[in-house]
């Protein structure tokens, strides 16, 4: 695993309140998932605090077991974030 990978393993795990590192592999594949799923939304800006966000969302959204209130939330704040990066212009 690279570098950036830990590092952002780490940020989500902190996010998510996980500590260990049994479920660092079901993560991972949360992580690689989030960025190909905001990929194919039309986002092609990475490197912002407003993208990391959204791949901790996905995460928390695909490895918590929330309520459907919950889930609701952040599936419209995710959705929120999206329209936000893919109209992004760099400053």
């Amino acid at each position: 695993m690279q570098n950036q990978q830990k590092q952002e393993l780490e940020q989500v795990k902190l996010y998510l309140r996980i500590d260990g590192d049994e479920d660092d592999i079901n993560l991972i594949s949360f992580i690689n998932a989030a960025h190909l799923y905001l990929r194919n939304a039309g986002v092609s800006c990475k490197s912002n605090d407003l993208y990391d966000l959204a791949v901790k969302i996905y995460v928390s959204l695909h490895y918590d077991d929330m309520s459907k209130t919950q889930t609701e939330k952040l599936e419209r704040s995710l959705e929120s974030i999206i329209v936000q990066l893919k109209y992004e212009v760099d400053l």
